[in-house]
């Protein structure tokens, strides 16, 4: 609990430990610019847990890289971390997500987003005109891709398939791999956008 006296900390590294809550003293690092929880896939009893975010956690106003992947949380906990509006980088792979709240009228400065291995999401949020890379899963590629022109300075967009083996073909694409179907529709757009 008294981790918040360390008022001068900038960056926080807690990952693979078996911290599943944070104590509401974090709320006090108002200079804290990195921090990083991520869970890796052995962690023990990481699929029973989730992450508890703390009230106070929209008082880490300086916060600029923020990794919470691995950490099981869900829409609920996601629409928590909009209030941290100064972020520019945000790993949230590997998470629970269904509907991941818009994020562009709140993270306004957003860089970087890393959404892969959220294998329940249903759709990419909007995003912010900042993005500048984005990962995220495969099956989303379709719904995106036509979307991509509205962000100006998006320059790295990583589809990633968490299960290739299992999704190589559509049972609409009549032969074709995802990746066929993706590129005929980034081809298909106007290639003055690309």
């Amino acid at each position: 609990e008294n981790l918040g006296d360390l008022n001068e900390l900038e960056e926080l590294y807690a990952g693979n430990t078996a911290i599943w809550q944070l104590p509401d003293s974090i709320g006090n690092l108002s200079k804290l610019k990195i921090l990083s929880l991520r869970k890796g896939r052995k962690v023990k009893h990481q699929s029973a847990r989730s992450l508890i975010l703390p009230r106070v956690f929209h008082a880490l106003r300086e916060l600029k890289s923020l990794d919470l992947s691995g950490c099981n949380l869900c829409d609920s906990q996601a629409a928590a971390l909009m209030n941290l509006t100064s972020l520019l980088d945000l790993n949230l792979s590997r998470n629970k997500f269904i509907y991941f709240p818009g994020i562009s009228g709140r993270l306004s400065h957003l860089r970087y987003l890393n959404i892969t291995h959220c294998q329940e999401l249903k759709k990419l949020p909007e995003l912010p005109k900042s993005i500048e890379e984005l990962y995220v899963e495969d099956f989303l590629a379709k719904e995106s891709i036509a979307k991509l022109w509205m962000y100006p300075r998006l320059n790295l967009v990583s589809f990633t398939n968490y299960s290739f083996d299992q999704q190589s073909y559509t049972e609409e694409s009549n032969g074709s791999s995802i990746s066929d179907e993706i590129l005929s529709l980034f081809l298909s757009n106007n290639m003055d956008d690309v």
